[in-house]
């Protein structure tokens, strides 16, 4: 026996899963058995397990956790109609499926049913029936004769039929009553009028229409020749898929006019949501907003501070698939993600090409695609709002000392856990002071600091990734303690609480203490 889930918020929305497995995970990386590409669902999110024949849902120390029915659980008992909250998805537990109903003995008559029962056929016609009788029926048993046995036909002796009493015979085997020949075509018709090339009209038949009237001719041929039966129920799909297809047009007009048309000379403004959750997707694959052959395109307003951004990415398959182009500058390359969906990527935008007070283009090019249109390769990507913030006024003193301060605490990166994270800040700070120095004016430390925070930021997100990858491996494997103290020690790496990789650590660290 298995169980059924059907998504009713989210990604794949409407879609029902089956399984006949004792235990299934859900997460937003492909190891689980359900993916819902959600950026509040953690890569595992929760699991489902058969124990004996009740459901048990666990919450797997997500970080935004798990609701049941709309209370936060840890490990639930499921019932049909129960409903799952994890992120942005809303899941229907269904309940079991894939009981087998008991079959019905055979009800046992009298004497056995007539030959012709197994097809349908009706015994007979009985005597007359006088008046004030019943009318006598044959009942067709539910053993050999129902599944269209012959079981032999005992012999019964003779004997007369009481006076006043309908008899029943067995019909035995019909035999059937030879057709008449087809008439002769009249004349008209032999000449091409009447029934052209109708089966048994007699003569040579006449040729079909070409083309779509052929078409529709033969198929409206065919479908009479079926059975009546099954004419109903080819009409009756027909009806169902008719029904379903205006359904989803009244539904969901929008979707359905984005998943036709293509939006590579669109400009969309960064941080769309497509629910209270989850931000828009662009690009080309089942589960994009928008069908982006090769180029996603954002336009957003530019003071003059330090522009940062945030986005997901999906689907990239080499270092320099996608481009990332600012006012047709292309300055950097979205990561590979085989595993999936990647981790928020944070970006800062070069100043030396942004147009202040004005209106910037920030563009996202699948070079695959923009040089083979028929290459057809998936990929897609999510933006959130560009967030600005003010710089400070340029200092060139105050840049230098945090500038050797952030040399000094990189080389002692591996002394403490967050000196790599405290020498990031520091190097941004230094590049921060001196950004408003016209180009000329910057001091060669300038450049340095931009290149350590390049590097600085590749070396924790690897350490980000190492140290959530390795906590997962040690509670997979029963080591609690051990995967509770690697969660610490990421929350010791990224000290600063408003950083999303501290509080993913610090949700997944609070899951043990319970």
């Amino acid at each position: 026996m298995g169980f059924s889930l059907k998504i009713l918020q989210g990604p794949e929305q409407g879609r029902t899963f089956q399984f006949d497995r004792i235990q299934i995970t859900v997460g937003r990386t492909v190891d689980n058995d359900v993916v819902l590409p959600d950026p509040g669902i953690s890569r595992q999110h929760l699991s489902i397990r058969d124990k004996g024949g009740a459901y048990i849902v666990k919450d797997l120390n997500s970080s935004n956790g798990t609701l049941l029915n709309g209370q936060r659980i840890t490990e639930e008992v499921l019932k049909p109609g129960d409903q799952i909250k994890a992120g942005g998805a809303l899941i229907l537990f269904e309940g079991p499926v894939g009981a087998e109903k008991a079959e019905r003995p055979a009800r046992k008559e009298s004497r056995p049913a007539p030959r012709g029962a197994a097809k349908g056929r009706e015994a007979s016609p009985a005597a007359p029936k006088e008046r004030g009788g019943g009318q006598v029926k044959v009942r067709v048993g539910r053993g050999a004769e129902a599944r269209g046995a012959r079981p032999p036909e005992p012999e019964l002796p003779a004997a007369k039929p009481a006076a006043g009493k309908a008899v029943v015979r067995s019909a035995g085997i019909r035999k059937k009553t030879p057709e008449p020949e087809p008439a002769a075509p009249a004349a008209e018709e032999k000449k091409g009028g009447g029934a052209r090339g109708r089966p048994g009209a007699g003569g040579r038949p006449g040729k079909r229409p070409k083309g779509l009237s052929g078409l529709i001719m033969r198929g409206k041929e065919r479908f009479l020749a079926l059975p009546k039966r099954m004419r109903i129920i080819v009409l009756t799909c027909v009806g169902v898929f008719v029904l379903l297809g205006l359904i989803a047009i009244l539904r969901g007009g929008q979707q359905v006019v984005q998943s036709v048309s293509w939006y590579d000379e669109e400009i969309f403004e960064p941080g769309e949501m497509i629910s209270e959750e989850e931000y828009a997707w662009y690009g080309l694959g089942p589960d994009v907003t928008y069908n982006c052959l090769y180029s996603a395109n954002f336009g957003f307003k530019y003071a003059s501070g330090r522009a940062t951004l945030v986005y997901y990415a999906a689907g990239v398959s080499t270092k320099t698939e996608v481009a990332l182009v600012l006012n047709k500058v292309e300055f950097a390359y979205a990561p590979v993600t085989l595993d999936g969906i990647s981790d928020a990527l944070v970006v800062t935008l070069p100043r030396k090409h942004l147009l202040e007070n004005q209106m910037n283009t920030l563009q996202f090019i699948n070079k695959n695609n923009q040089a083979d249109p028929d290459a057809q390769d998936p990929w897609s990507v999510s933006v959130a709002p560009i967030d600005e913030q003010p710089l400070p006024q340029p200092d060139r003193k105050k840049a230098e000392e945090a500038f050797n301060h952030a040399k000094e605490l990189y080389k002692l990166k591996d002394v403490s856990p967050a000196n790599t994270y405290q020498a990031l800040l520091s190097y941004q700070q230094a590049r921060d002071l001196l950004e408003l120095f016209p180009d000329d004016k910057r001091p060669d430390f300038y450049q340095e600091a931009t290149d350590d925070i390049r590097r600085a930021e590749e070396e924790l997100a690897r350490k980000y990734k190492d140290m959530t990858f390795r906590a997962q491996q040690l509670e997979e494997f029963g080591r609690l303690k051990e995967a509770q103290e690697m969660f610490r020690q990421c929350m010791l790496t990224f000290p600063n609480q408003s950083d999303w990789r501290h509080q993913e650590c610090k949700g997944a660290f609070d899951q043990f203490e319970k």
